[in-house]
């Protein structure tokens, strides 16, 4: 499975939590996103989504650097 669709799966799982911390207890959106967040070892929501744009940053650096090395190649 490749790194972005990791990265998706991830999102997703989160979400899924998210929705059923929000079912289980009356919680806000925002806490719920937090908890759930928190749960997957992260600080709150923000740490979360900062480290997925970290991630997937450093996904297309390094496709842009195996595009590059390529066409020096050719």
């Amino acid at each position: 499975m490749s790194s972005g669709n990791q990265q998706l799966l991830g999102i997703s799982r989160l979400q899924q939590r998210t929705k059923q911390l929000k079912l289980q207890q009356d919680l806000t959106e925002n806490q719920s996103l937090n908890l759930a967040a928190h749960e997957h070892g992260f600080s709150d929501y923000q740490a979360y989504l900062g480290s997925v744009r970290k991630q997937a940053i450093q996904v297309v650096l390094c496709q842009n650097r195996q595009t590059l090395n390529q066409r020096s190649y050719s």
